[in-house]
């Protein structure tokens, strides 16, 4: 996972012009305590592999993934039908989540999409997703274009 990790952390975008810059935007870093005090508001706990995600990525985005704070942390209401209770721990551009159900042990990560409206498994794990992304040359849409939704409900 670290070494996943790392190469997102050393990847570089060319910006013509002005050169290169990092592909990681970062915001305010996660902290332990922030994501504590997530766990203990909505009585979850993290995954480690998703911890270690946050804490070294978080929060920021590297080109339209997001990793958001954790005010937008949160476990999905009874309205999401299938997969109400799954914790959302990161979104793409067009508003989307990606979640995983509290409720198991090792969860697959889990793709939510607003348009069409649906869900489905994307990868085994954080370290499955990130492995992907990074092979479709950091775009998170070419990993969700081609997913399969099923219904919420």
């Amino acid at each position: 996972m670290q070494d996943v990790i790392d190469t997102i952390l050393s990847a570089k975008k060319s910006m013509g012009f002005f050169g290169e810059r990092q592909l990681l935007e970062r915001g305010k870093p996660l902290t332990e305590k922030d994501l504590s005090t997530t766990e203990q508001k909505y009585n979850f706990s993290f995954p480690a592999d998703i911890r270690q995600y946050l804490l070294a990525l978080g929060s920021g985005n590297v080109n339209e993934f997001y990793i958001p704070h954790t005010h937008m942390i949160h476990p999905l209401d009874n309205q999401s039908g299938k997969i109400s209770g799954f914790v959302v721990f990161s979104s793409d551009s067009e508003g989307n989540y990606f979640t995983f159900d509290p409720k198991q042990e090792s969860s697959p990560i889990y793709f939510c999409s607003y348009e069409p409206l649906g869900y489905c498994a994307c990868a085994d794990n954080i370290e499955d997703l990130l492995t992907k992304f990074i092979a479709n040359n950091y775009d998170i849409r070419a990993i969700t274009q081609k997913l399969k939704l099923e219904p919420l409900i």
